[in-house]
């Protein structure tokens, strides 16, 4: 009987979750019409398990001189030995003349994701500060970006606030990790007794120094003790020009310190 032909294109080995190969089963020459092909599976993998579901028979149509069945590698999150199986073809024809053919392929374990970063603890600094992620594993190299859509493994950021920065690595398989670096700066509370919200572009808002860095709750008040302005988190954004000049009184509540901050301010926009 004519040779039967069996054959992998593509690599035959599979990283799980990524990778896929096409069996190949050719026509033996002077074989026409459909052509039932068996087809076996043995080895170490678990068919419709370990990859899509190789069937016991297949057809080769009616003119084709092949037909191409796709193979996937499945992730089944667990680590494993590399599995190797044979697939074996057989064809008998009219005359009961059997030929067969067989090839093998390798499902790998996928490397995992392993990301490391220190969490940064640091003085007071009015410049920005890198943090950087190192990764390895994956399959065919990973991507990096941080949750403010930046990309690459190092961010920086500003070196006087207090956060949480996440970083998430992808390989070309789409497999991600994902990595969380803390960042803890010590600044110094400095409040002003004045400033002047006439647009002169100097001192043109009540900045206190350090409170970026920590969860705070800012409040200030008339001589009438009535509260004029509250902010939680507060960024340093109030200007005061609502109100007239005048002399104000602040309570500033800093977490991590058990007494608020105290004392009075003066508002001059002249």
């Amino acid at each position: 009987a004519p040779p039967l032909t069996l054959s992998i294109l593509g690599s035959d080995e599979m990283v799980e979750g990524c990778d896929s190969l096409l069996l190949n089963v050719g026509r033996p020459n002077g074989a026409t019409g459909d052509l039932l092909v068996q087809l076996a599976l043995n080895g170490a993998t678990t068919n419709s398990a370990d990859h899509d579901p190789i069937p016991t028979q297949v057809t080769v149509p009616s003119g084709d001189p092949f037909l191409g069945l796709p193979v996937h590698a499945f992730a089944d999150q667990s680590s494993e030995p590399d599995e190797t199986a044979t697939v074996t073809a057989s064809y008998t024809n009219v005359c009961a003349q059997t030929v067969t053919a067989s090839v093998e392929f390798t499902v790998l374990d996928a490397e995992p994701i392993v990301l490391f970063a220190e969490d940064v603890l640091t003085e007071c600094s009015d410049d920005s500060i890198p943090l950087l992620v190192q990764g390895s594993g994956g399959n065919g190299g990973l991507y990096f970006q941080w949750s403010d859509g930046t990309p690459g493994s190092i961010l920086y950021v500003a070196g006087d606030v207090d956060g949480q920065f996440t970083c998430t690595a992808t390989d070309a398989c789409g497999v991600s990790a994902m990595i969380t670096v803390e960042v803890d700066v010590d600044c110094e509370i400095v409040i002003p007794n004045v400033f002047s919200p006439n647009n002169d572009g100097a001192n043109d808002r009540f900045e206190i120094e350090g409170i970026r860095s920590k969860t705070n709750t800012v409040r200030i008040f008339n001589r009438w003790g009535q509260k004029v302005f509250e902010a939680a988190n507060y960024k340093n954004q109030w200007d005061g020009a609502d109100l007239p000049d005048g002399t104000y009184f602040y309570e500033v509540l800093v977490e991590g310190v058990s007494d608020a901050y105290t004392g009075h301010l003066t508002i001059l926009n002249n």
